[in-house]
């Protein structure tokens, strides 16, 4: 009687195990996912209680990685600044601006599908739930990348980098007058810091010979595209349970359409610049911008939204540091400059903090 009595006790604590094991599964696997992003960027943040830290996917078999997630958010800033230089080698190698953008992002289009597949997600079940990240592919990056790519062959790709770096804090004024978010001392310090760096920035004597002012009105378009992408998919998206990896590959496809759409108008009576050696520049941007998305995705599934997005914020710095490597003469890298960039950077990182 005592063995069996001992027998049932084991069975119900083992039924009881299973149970709770379920029940954990379950609340896991209900997350809600809100879709952020950074720099610029993209990212999911879970919102049921588990701070900020990530689930990519209910399916997703990308886990289990070494790596960690401030890692991956450093590499993914790595490919951010590497893309960035490598579009201005594009443009000076003799390829149209659109056309670049385009070949750009189908390449990130099919690195974003194999990423889709390796995940062992499947889009068409999540159909009904697609159209906020439809939304956002429209607006970043296919509204965005016409005027980015402009934006490097007016003002190179340190210049746009440091422009593009106040999108931050385009985001946080948009989130205060739409969304309702409190004024924070982290935010209040880091737009000084902006402001500041704007200032220096604004005071730099020695520019490249081909700079044209107009190419940091294009950046600060782009900019604040990518600001109202962050608001628009904070409101629209919160609720949603669309696995990251198919949201990602979801705004890949609308950009696509949007950029084929409009490349298709604007070269309809002028002839296309194309050379080879161009466009496997971009194809290598294109490359470098999948593997920024995919890792900046995995980093959030590994770390928390205030771990990575300072980290993304920093992007600029590795332009600044490649641009000097590989493009010091043609960039006309000066103190100002750096300083600007290290005020904005430092900035964005105080903003993506507070928020």
């Amino acid at each position: 009687m005592v063995e069996l009595s001992s027998s049932l006790g084991e069975r119900v604590r083992a039924r009881n195990c299973a149970r709770s094991s379920r029940a954990e599964s379950v609340r896991m696997s209900s997350s809600v996912i809100e879709f952020r992003s950074f720099a610029g960027r993209f990212g999911l943040r879970a919102v049921d209680g588990t701070a900020d830290v990530v689930n990519i996917s209910r399916g997703s078999r990308i886990q289990g990685t070494l790596v960690s997630g401030a890692a991956l958010a450093a590499l993914s800033g790595v490919c951010f600044g590497f893309l960035v230089v490598i579009v201005g080698f594009g443009l000076r190698a003799g390829v149209d601006s659109d056309i670049g953008a385009l070949v750009m992002n189908s390449v990130a289009l099919l690195a974003a599908g194999v990423a889709v597949v390796i995940a062992g997600d499947h889009p068409l079940a999540h159909l009904g739930s697609l159209w906020p990240y439809v939304l956002v592919g429209v607006l970043v990056p296919g509204a965005s990348q016409p005027f980015y790519v402009r934006a490097v062959g007016s003002a190179g790709a340190s210049r746009t980098a440091m422009v593009v770096s106040v999108s931050p804090l385009l985001s946080a004024i948009g989130a205060l007058a739409f969304l309702g978010e409190p004024l924070k001392v982290g935010l209040a310090v880091g737009t000084v810091l902006i402001v500041l760096a704007g200032i220096t920035f604004s005071a730099e004597r020695v520019r490249p010979k081909d700079f044209r002012g107009l190419g940091v009105v294009f950046a600060l378009m782009a900019a604040a595209l990518y600001a109202a992408r962050d608001n628009i998919v904070r409101w629209s998206t919160s609720g949603t349970a669309v696995p990251a990896f198919v949201g990602m590959l979801t705004a890949l496809v609308a950009a696509v359409v949007v950029l084929s759409l409009y490349t298709v108008v604007a070269h309809r009576a002028k002839p296309v610049r194309l050379s080879r050696r161009g466009i496997a520049y971009f194809s290598l941007a294109g490359i470098a911008l999948g593997f920024a998305y995919v890792t900046l995705f995995l980093a959030f599934n590994h770390s928390r939204v205030t771990v990575v997005a300072p980290l993304m914020a920093t992007s600029s710095l590795w332009t600044l540091v490649l641009a000097g490597a590989v493009a010091r003469t043609s960039e006309a890298i000066n103190p100002r400059l750096i300083a600007a960039i290290l005020l904005v950077a430092a900035g964005g990182v105080l903003i993506g903090i507070t928020r």
